[in-house]
């Protein structure tokens, strides 16, 4: 008889090490609004901030409207690619991480967009917005960066941020930010 991957023991070790790791949510599959929705839902438990909505949820909303607006589709279909977001709690802060696959001709971009807001400070950062805000420049997709800006805005540190080269059409982008509370 074939064994099964999943049994008593892998969703013991799967929980355990979920459990080790201070995840508080973890999804992998296609994204889209739906599911974005129950997402945030869930994100909600977690607010901080009483006087306004929390950074972790700004943020997690921020991650997820990128995997659903910037993700690769499959080739063929009309559905997004699988990706992950993963959320885990650590003393006073919260740790974020997404990842999906986008096409290759938008690595050099999402490069260069997050390394110029990993170099700036809080200062310039506010700058950068604000002048995008009054100038409404929007880059050939329709996007303004803001998103990126907000969430360098909102995290600890700076955004890493990596990419794995899939095939000649797709790579898998990944992003770990740190929200503390």
């Amino acid at each position: 008889m074939e064994e099964k991957w999943i049994d008593h023991n892998t969703c013991f070790d799967w929980y355990s090490k979920l459990e080790k790791e201070n995840l508080v949510l973890s999804f992998k599959g296609e994204f889209n609004h739906e599911l974005v929705k129950a997402i945030l839902v869930l994100t909600e438990q977690y607010k901080i901030d009483k006087a306004g909505p929390s950074r972790i949820f700004g943020v997690t909303v921020e991650c997820l409207q990128n995997i659903c607006k910037h993700g690769a589709l499959v080739e063929n279909e009309k559905k997004m690619r699988s990706g992950i977001v993963l959320i885990g709690k650590q003393n006073n802060e919260f740790l974020i991480g997404v990842g999906n696959f986008v096409h290759n001709d938008k690595v050099e971009v999402l490069k260069s967009r997050y390394d110029m807001v990993n170099e700036m400070d809080e200062d310039g950062l506010r700058h950068l917005q604000h002048g995008i805000l009054v100038n409404s420049s929007l880059s050939e997709d329709g996007n303004a960066g803001i998103g990126i800006i907000y969430m360098a805005r909102k995290t600890e540190g700076k955004m890493k941020y990596g990419f794995q080269k899939i095939d000649k059409k797709v790579t898998f982008f990944s992003l770990q930010l740190t929200v503390k509370f």
